[in-house]
Order: structure tokens, then C-alpha cells, then sequence
């Protein structure tokens, strides 16, 4: 895809545009990594910050191809994400990856963002080691987000009911309260209600599930 020109912007003499005056410049050494490809990914141009980011030690990026700085690698195209890159020295690093299409091959950019990945990668420790405590234990987990409804179930949880931990399974209110035994079902009811209606801000007590 190529875009039109920019208001006043002068073309050069095979008509291509030219970016306005101290523009080339400021690319060139700003701090979003910036890569230049072929139609087959092969790097032609890069600034410094793209060299920096994807080659602490200095070896020059030109002539590869992107591809292999890519971690899980994969066909690119145009999009704009957040992704796991390969470095030369074999460490990685994280970055959103913007890539647009331009009548020549196409232009990456990359926005620095380490910082998030390794938070997102000791989140996703933290949670893994928890929910292996938790099957081991034969412990059932679910989970509901009030601000969005989304709703989580633990393989155990499942299992407990007669479900596949692996299987799809959706629940609501009606559909859980219908699954209580009929004794315990007005007790669990007025407990919820006043935790709902902030008469308790906890609550812990036991009932009877049909087993799915």
C-alpha cells in the first residue's frame, strides 16, 4: 500500500517523495528502532536505535532477513503488536512491532518494551506455579471478574462436576444456582445476595453441587 504525498512536499526527480527537511535526520537517531526491508524481508536499511536493539554487539543487521530476529518465527505481514525478539547474542528482548506495507517492501518499526515482558513473563511464572499447587492439590478454582464478566475454571473445578478439565464449559447465575441441591439452595442464595448488596464483605461456606 502507498501512500499519497504530504501537503508541499517536494518530489525528487523519479517523482518519489522526499521527506521534509531534518525529518530523515531525526529518524535516523530516534529512540523507535526503525528497519527498512525488501519484498523477501531482507534488511536494507536500519537507523541506529534498530541496530542497538537488535544487535547489542555491533554486528551489522543490513542484508539479513528479519525474519530471523523474529521469536516464535513466523510469515510476517503488516500489523502492530507486542512480540519476543531474538538478539544476535542469542538473549531476547521484547518490542512492538509495527510493520506497514510500502510499494517497495515494507518498514518496521520498533518501540522498546523489555520492561513489560519480563513483568508479563513473572506474571505468567507466578500463575503457572499456582495453578500447578493448585491441581495438585485436587483443588477446584473459578473465578468471575466483575468489571468485565469474564469468568474463569479451573481443570480440578471440572473435573469435580464430571467435565473434561479440557473441555469448553460456560456458566452463568441461573445455570449454578439450578445445579444446587434443593437444600442448600435459599442459604446460598441470601449469602450472595448480601455479599452483593456489601452487608458482607467475605464469605466462606459449604453446599451440595449435582454432578454434571
Amino acid at each position: 500500500m502507498q501512500g499519497g504525498n504530504l501537503p508541499n512536499q517536494k518530489l525528487n526527480s523519479s517523482g518519489a517523495a522526499q521527506l521534509p527537511e531534518g525529518l530523515g535526520s531525526a529518524l535516523a537517531v530516534g529512540q523507535i528502532g526503525i528497519i527498512e526491508c525488501d519484498h523477501s524481508w531482507t534488511i536494507r536499511w536500519s537507523n541506529e536505535a534498530a541496530q542497538s536493539l537488535l544487535s547489542p554487539q555491533g554486528t551489522a543487521i543490513t542484508g539479513q532477513n528479519l525474519h530471523g530476529w523474529l521469536k516464535p518465527s513466523e510469515k510476517l505481514k503488516p500489523m502492530s503488536e507486542f512480540r519476543e525478539i531474538l538478539l544476535a547474542d542469542g538473549t531476547s528482548t521484547y518490542a512492538i512491532l509495527t510493520i506497514s506495507e510500502t510499494a517497495d517492501g515494507f518498514v518496521a518499526q520498533l518501540a522498546p518494551a523489555d520492561h513489560i515482558g519480563k513483568r508479563l513473563t513473572k506474571l505468567a511464572y507466578r500463575e503457572s506455579t499456582w495453578r500447578h499447587a493448585i491441581e495438585a492439590a485436587g483443588h477446584g478454582v473459578w473465578d468471575y471478574n466483575a468489571n468485565n464478566q469474564a469468568q474463569f475454571y479451573s481443570a480440578g473445578w471440572k473435573r469435580l462436576r464430571g467435565i473434561p478439565g479440557d473441555a469448553s464449559f460456560e456458566d452463568d447465575y441461573d445455570r449454578w444456582i439450578a445445579r444446587l441441591h434443593p437444600d442448600d439452595r435459599d442459604d446460598v442464595i441470601e449469602r450472595v445476595r448480601r455479599h452483593n448488596t456489601g452487608e458482607a464483605n467475605e464469605f466462606s461456606f459449604e453446599y451440595r453441587e449435582r454432578h454434571t
